[in-house]
């Protein structure tokens, strides 16, 4: 409803959650434009929040949590 285009990253074959290494390939698919990062806990599993958090803050992006899936987990 935004409009804004949407750039997939890749996932850890083992946990299903997006890595560093993934994020990065998607920012650099994204490129300039890009204002945004949604990362998802899934399945009880949380993301290493503080690493993409630290990638966002570099590149000055938004970075939001859906954690949906993330009831009953801990960090």
């Amino acid at each position: 409803m935004a409009g804004a285009d949407v750039v997939f990253a890749d996932v850890d074959p083992e946990t299903g959650l997006m890595t560093v290494d993934t994020l990065n390939d998607a920012i650099q698919s994204a490129g300039a434009a890009l204002k945004a990062v949604c990362v998802v806990h899934l399945g009880g599993h949380p993301i290493k929040i503080k690493n993409n958090s630290a990638i966002c803050k570099q590149r000055d992006l938004l970075l939001i949590g859906d954690a949906c899936h993330a009831i009953g987990s801990t960090y």
